[in-house]
């Protein structure tokens, strides 16, 4: 396994919780600066989060990656001993920490500020050492960090879907059915969707379809 050629390297401890900064970081300046920014954003890890948990649920998964004992003992080392205790080895596909980074760079690829070549030799050498230090201290596996990457093109394909709306009504309204009325329509069918979701037959399945919910709920309130 390509996992067992990785050495536990304690120095990635550094861009592991650099992650919190990172992610904290282009958090607020967005919301504060860049609001088309900060909705990018926060789009990206309200899809990509709500499907990962939805994958945690169905399929949980844990890694046994982690040394029994380290090496080496020094600053890093004894802290990691105290952190694999924190932070368990279980729902770790996709990578959580690995979705919250890429979130961040390509966000700030879309942040006025932040766009030009510096910023970006920056952003994206942060990303790369902040997703290396998950498979370097064990935290994740290869396979972990690929899952998180095959998520990544799921939010713009979400976003292509609803700003899809337009022609979605300029075909409704071929079929004879006015912008107003489909309006209406898909009004109905969001309440609908929302109140069987409630019922318990309906529950598990609804549960799993919050993907299609928000699309409908996003396209029917336009």
């Amino acid at each position: 396994r390509m996992d067992a050629l990785i050495p536990l390297c304690e120095w990635f401890v550094i861009p592991y919780l650099f992650w919190f900064v990172y992610m904290i970081g282009m958090i607020l300046y967005t919301l504060l600066y860049d609001i088309d920014a900060f909705r990018y954003m926060m789009r990206f890890i309200i899809i990509t989060y709500s499907i990962t948990i939805a994958i945690y649920l169905i399929w949980p998964t844990c890694q046994n990656l982690r040394p029994a004992a380290f090496e080496r003992d020094n600053l890093l080392t004894r802290f990691m001993a105290q952190f694999y205790q924190f932070d368990t080895n279980t729902n770790v596909c996709p990578s959580i920490h690995v979705l919250g980074t890429m979130a961040v760079l390509l966000t700030s690829y879309h942040c006025r500020s932040t766009s030009t070549p510096g910023w970006k030799i920056a952003f994206t050498v942060a990303a790369v050492l902040i997703c290396a230090s998950t498979v370097f201290l064990k935290q994740h596996s290869i396979l972990d960090v690929a899952a998180a990457f095959a998520l990544c093109p799921v939010p713009s394909i979400a976003t292509a879907l609803a700003r899809g709306k337009r022609r979605l009504a300029a075909t409704l309204k071929g079929l004879r059915l006015s912008r107003p009325s489909w309006r209406v329509a898909l009004r109905k069918v969001a309440i609908l969707y929302i109140i069987l979701q409630f019922l318990p037959v309906f529950k598990p399945v609804f549960f799993f379809c919050g993907f299609i919910r928000m699309f409908i709920v996003f396209v029917s309130c336009a």
